[in-house]
């Protein structure tokens, strides 16, 4: 792997000064601009994201709709 490839990360529930920050809290924990979702509820903080990444997952009628209440969870909250 290219050296530069690896981003620095911590497991954190509180704050912190990384740039990438994996938590269970429903806080911006290192003032982040860009949120990463990988469960299975829309995020009620997903506002305070410039950008909202969310995964698709269509491997299964039950994932699928869950992606789809994800998708209109964060259109109510104005996102797009």
């Amino acid at each position: 792997l290219p050296p530069d490839s690896f981003l620095p990360h911590s497991v954190a529930e509180g704050a912190v000064d990384f740039p990438v920050v994996i938590t269970q809290r429903h806080e911006n924990l290192n003032q982040a601009t860009v949120l990463i979702s990988l469960v299975p509820i829309a995020s009620p903080i997903a506002t305070q994201f410039s950008l909202v990444c969310d995964l698709d997952d269509q491997t299964s009628p039950q994932k699928r709709a869950l992606s789809a209440e994800r998708k209109r969870a964060y259109e109510a909250m104005g996102l797009t």
